[in-house]
């Protein structure tokens, strides 16, 4: 199996294959757990494409690796992307917003950070299936600019903006109990920034709050990767 990679910057790559097909394999009727975090409550700022630095694209034709090194590959996108002015835009406005006089989110609240952040990439991006018979990973402002993408392109971009405003990151993937390879993936947000007490699963490519996490009945196999 190959990948494509559409590069310039931010990049557009396609191709992991089977291995992570995206949240159309979770029942995503399935109710999350009763540890469950609070859902957003706070609209997202939108930013018109023509804020969007649009660049040509070259192709390059690349053999797809093993499953480590596919994730190593999402993981080296978020950490480009992070330090893309575009993304840490889009981050900056999603958690600056007023509401009256005061923000919407108080400075330091950093799970209404997340939250603002979450809500604002589901209210931006939604949910598109790749490429027919190609599975397609975008850089963060290629998700942006397009305004569509699945499990993959959402974890990249998740895990770009977030980690653009301070928060640490890992990518989780899970293998569901119906599937015989590892089959999703998503981002985690380490709570608060500069110690972690805790993980949470920031899906955005499932129709959920933020926190939501497959139910382990759903689950076979869990692997997680740190975004350095």
């Amino acid at each position: 199996m190959k990948y494509v990679q559409f590069v310039d910057v931010p990049q557009l790559v396609i191709g992991l294959g089977s291995i992570l097909a995206g949240a159309n394999a979770l029942k995503t009727g399935i109710s999350g757990s009763s540890g469950q975090l609070a859902e957003n409550k706070f609209s997202a700022v939108k930013l018109p494409l023509s804020a969007l630095n649009k660049k040509g694209y070259k192709t390059q034709i690349h053999p797809a690796g093993n499953i480590d090194n596919r994730v190593r590959y999402i993981v080296k996108t978020i950490q480009k992307g992070r330090t893309d002015p575009r993304v840490r835009a889009f981050a900056v406005q999603a958690v600056s917003r007023k509401c009256g006089k005061k923000w919407c989110v108080p400075e330091r609240d950093w799970w209404g950070e997340a939250r603002a952040v979450f809500g604002a990439i589901r209210e931006n991006v939604r949910y598109v299936r790749d490429i027919h018979n190609v599975d397609t990973f975008q850089a963060p402002g290629r998700t942006l600019e397009f305004g569509g993408a699945d499990c993959d392109d959402y974890t990249i971009t998740l895990g770009s903006a977030l980690q653009s405003i301070g928060f640490p990151i890992k990518v989780r993937i899970v293998q569901s109990v119906d599937s015989p390879d590892y089959n999703h993936v998503f981002a985690l947000v380490g709570l608060p920034p500069r110690d972690p007490h805790g993980w949470y699963a920031m899906d955005a490519s499932v129709n959920k709050p933020a926190g939501w996490h497959p139910p382990k009945a759903m689950l076979k196999k869990i692997k997680d990767y740190d975004v350095p």
